[in-house]
């Protein structure tokens, strides 16, 4: 159940306050949200990590804002390919399948609505959440840096 934010609060978020990383396995990338279900009304907001050149497949449940803060990202559709690089915004609408590819090592602050872990679990690609393995901080550093 979603924890109302008080009216008027104001919250900071990095990504040292993700307390869950996930990794699509075998991919040089990890993932983890700081507003979730838990402490957000309406939507989540994480971040993710691509190193150079990794790259995973998935299928929206939910509309995605993805917000370049390092290096550039680049999202493979049906209908084409969109790359960003830092200060730059995709937008992807519910029911895309897509591709998200580090054109080098990326970090990206993604916004979904709705929560895009609840909207994909009740949805009939909830399997493809059987991809990701949980790490701890440490464990998501060294997939990134290549230490794993």
């Amino acid at each position: 159940m979603a924890t109302e934010q008080a009216r008027g609060a104001v919250e900071r978020y990095s990504a040292d306050d993700v307390k869950a990383w996930h990794q699509a396995r075998g991919v040089r990338m990890t993932v983890g949200d700081v507003i979730d279900v838990n402490n957000g009304e309406s939507m989540s907001v994480g971040f993710v990590r691509y190193a150079k050149r990794a790259a995973n497949r998935w299928t929206l449940t939910y509309d995605e804002a993805l917000i370049v803060t390092k290096g550039v990202l680049t999202v493979e559709t049906e209908s084409g390919s969109r790359t960003a690089g830092v200060g730059e915004v995709i937008y992807i609408g519910r029911g895309t399948e897509v591709v998200y590819r580090g054109e080098e090592d990326a970090e990206v602050v993604y916004v979904t609505f709705p929560h895009w872990l609840d909207a994909t679990q009740r949805s009939e690609l909830a399997s493809q959440l059987d991809e990701y393995d949980e790490l701890t901080k440490a464990e998501a550093d060294a997939v990134i840096s290549g230490t794993e």
